[in-house]
C-alpha cells in the first residue's frame, strides 16, 4: 500500500512539475514590492488600469472565437505607440476539470491572445502572461452553463 501512495504522490509530483514549466516557459515573470489584488491577479498598486477586456471561450477550448480578434484589435490600436504601457493577460477557466487540467487550459488561452497581441505589434517586455485556473471564478454556480461560460474567459488588462 505504501509503495502505491508513494508511486501516486511521485506522479503527481511529475504532473504539477510538467504543468509549472509549461507556464513559467511562455509567462513573463515581473516582480513588484507592493500589490492589490484586480480579479485575482496582482497588480502593482501604484499603477493605473488604462483599459480592460475579456474574450471568452467554448469549454475546454483555447481557440479564439472569430468575434474576439476585432475585440482584441480594437483594444490594442489604441495603444500601440504607447510603449510605456504594459498589459497583463490572465488566462481563466470554469469549474469543470481538474485543477492542473484547468491551469494548462488558462494558460492556453492566454497564450492565444498573447500571439494575436504580438502578431498586432506588441512588444514582449509589455506583455504578462498568466493562468490562475479555475481559482478565479466570477460566477460560481457549478451546474448552470450560463454561470459558467462567464467563467470561460481571458482578462486582458492594460496599466502603467
Amino acid at each position: 500500500m505504501k509503495n502505491r501512495s508513494t508511486n501516486i504522490i511521485s506522479s503527481y509530483i511529475k504532473k504539477s512539475i510538467a504543468v509549472l514549466i509549461m507556464i513559467l516557459s511562455t509567462s513573463t515573470i515581473t516582480s513588484c514590492s507592493f500589490y492589490e489584488f484586480y480579479h485575482g491577479a496582482k497588480i502593482n498598486k501604484t499603477n493605473k488600469i488604462m483599459k480592460e477586456t475579456q474574450v471568452f471561450f467554448d469549454s475546454c477550448s483555447y481557440i479564439i472565437p472569430d468575434e474576439y480578434i476585432t475585440e482584441i484589435e480594437n483594444f490594442v490600436f489604441p495603444i500601440l505607440d504607447k510603449h510605456s504601457l504594459k498589459i497583463k493577460i490572465i488566462g481563466n477557466t470554469d469549474q469543470n476539470g481538474g485543477v492542473e487540467y484547468n491551469l494548462a487550459l488558462g494558460q492556453r488561452r492566454a497564450y492565444a491572445v498573447y500571439k494575436i497581441l504580438k502578431v498586432l505589434g506588441i512588444s514582449d517586455d509589455q506583455i504578462e502572461v498568466i493562468s490562475l485556473g479555475k481559482t478565479n471564478s466570477i460566477l460560481d454556480h457549478s451546474n448552470n452553463e450560463e454561470y459558467l461560460s462567464k467563467n470561460r474567459r481571458v482578462d486582458i488588462i492594460c496599466y502603467k
